[in-house]
């Protein structure tokens, strides 16, 4: 059984949104074990076969995040900082033996954690998604 972890650093209160989640359960689904990061936790989820219109109401992490006001320097300070609080735990994810580490985006936020992990874990797969646009302007 393959172990991937999903790098979802900058996940919020409403958790993994629908799209995403159909993907990870068709991953789970392929008796892949999956392991979600977060920068402040690593848990284990198992989407496949559960519904993902409700799958986010089973992890109470996603609910103990504090309610913002979003504007685009807010959410770029808190994917820093928990990118930084991520860098702590990379010595753990390499321990933990993963065979796959998968980011669901091509932006910053969810490649520079892979990236370290990577330098130091080479035998790692490091996948990215890369079906996502970034504009410039809003």
């Amino acid at each position: 059984m393959k172990r991937v972890l999903v790098n979802f650093i900058s996940i919020g209160r409403n958790g993994i949104d629908i799209p995403r989640l159909l993907k990870l359960q068709a991953i789970n689904s392929l008796g892949c074990e999956l392991d979600l990061f977060s920068g402040t936790f690593i848990k284990k989820i198992e989407p496949a076969e559960k519904d993902v219109y409700t799958f986010n109401e089973t992890i109470p992490e996603f609910k103990s995040l504090p309610e913002i006001n979003w504007t685009k320097t807010k959410f770029m300070l808190y994917a820093l900082e928990m990118n930084i609080k991520g860098l702590f735990r990379v010595r753990g994810i390499i321990k933990n033996d993963y065979d796959v580490i998968y980011s669901p985006a091509s932006v910053l936020e969810f490649l520079l954690i892979p990236f370290v992990v990577k330098l130091f874990g080479r035998k790692i797969i490091w996948v990215s998604v890369f079906d996502n646009t970034v504009p410039f302007t809003e």
